[in-house]
């Protein structure tokens, strides 16, 4: 299955629950979207998986984003060999991204995942049973509690990371986006240069180069706004007669 440079959206949670549904689907590309749910953005069932081990499936630069319930929703089971990297998820109000079952073998890198409603930013259960690598991503929730790991709430990624082994070289900053719920383009400084080469994408949602040695975190690759521009205090001389 290929979705590429898709503009989806549902504006009513009533007409249609969730803006996609993957289920058994082999070989994935998931690339460029825009995914906007008023309930769920996208939800990830059963038996998702690559085509062959060699060429992993691939979920990249999307912006996923849900006013009503999670934007990523992982809460089926046998997903198995998928690459999620380079995306921007955001919920407005609930978890940002969920993976709640079991047998999922997901790795996670250089994504922005955040929400600004007092959720969890990340919620993740059953992680024992699950083979989830999770690293370089930025994860931020306004509640500060911005992880829930098999029940554990965590407010820094150095115990995070100690507890569970994860989140190796992954921040909490707030990516401050330009618009939400729907334009998720970050704008914080201390954001820029976070993430790590992922091979195979070289560009961004907005088909711009990404940096080879140190790329942003998110679908975008982003200028931050620069916020220490200089400026004329005063002028001491010469001194007007």
């Amino acid at each position: 299955l290929e979705l590429i440079n898709n503009d989806i959206t549902v504006n009513s949670a009533y007409c249609c629950e969730r803006a996609v549904v993957l289920d058994n689907c082999h070989g994935l590309y998931l690339t460029g979207n825009t995914i906007y749910g008023a309930n769920d953005a996208l939800i990830m069932g059963n038996d998702n998986d690559a085509s062959n081990a060699a060429q992993p499936s691939l979920i990249a630069n999307n912006f996923i984003s849900s006013v009503g319930n999670v934007a990523l929703n992982i809460n089926g089971s046998n997903n198995r060999n998928i690459d999620v990297v380079f995306n921007t998820i955001y919920s407005q109000n609930s978890t940002a991204m969920q993976s709640t079952n079991s047998q999922n073998e997901i790795r996670f890198k250089n994504n922005i995942i955040a929400n600004n409603n007092g959720n969890y930013a990340l919620y993740v259960d059953n992680a024992a049973s699950q083979q989830l690598t999770f690293e370089y991503n930025d994860v931020f929730s306004t509640s500060g509690n911005h992880i829930n790991w098999d029940n554990n709430n965590y407010s820094d990624i150095t115990s995070f990371y100690y507890a569970t082994g994860q989140g190796a070289g992954s921040v909490i900053i707030n990516p401050d986006f330009v618009g939400v719920p729907t334009d998720l383009h970050a704008t914080t400084g201390t954001l820029g240069n976070k993430g790590v080469p992922f091979g195979g994408v070289a560009t961004d949602i907005d088909g711009e180069i990404r940096d080879v040695t140190m790329p942003d975190m998110g679908a975008d690759e982003f200028d931050p706004i620069n916020t220490t521009d200089a400026f004329v205090w005063s002028i001491d001389s010469p001194v007007v007669p």
